[in-house]
């Protein structure tokens, strides 16, 4: 959702951009200004709010839900291969 507000954002600023740069008229020059800097306070405000959700992310695991297994790392030569052509063969 943020995302796309974003997007929007940025393309009302891009237009904005390219219609101060292409016209003469000073009153509208002056509007186009006006605008680009409310979309940039949006810009600004909406790049915050998807920082403060990015920090907010936790981590939903703990270590009483899971048992841990002790990962034990082993040579190539310490492997055996093994076939998967049987469980995958319905795929």
């Amino acid at each position: 959702r943020i995302n796309q507000q974003i997007n929007k954002e940025m393309r009302m600023r891009a237009g904005a951009e390219n219609l101060f740069r292409a016209t003469t008229n000073n009153k509208v020059k002056e509007t186009v200004a006006l605008e680009l800097s409310f979309v940039n306070s949006n810009l600004q405000l909406l790049k915050e709010e998807l920082e403060e959700l990015n920090s907010n992310m936790e981590v939903y695991q703990t270590d009483s839900e899971a048992i841990n297994v002790p990962m034990i790392p082993l040579g190539l030569k310490e492997t055996k291969e093994v076939d998967f052509t049987g469980p995958v063969q319905d795929f």
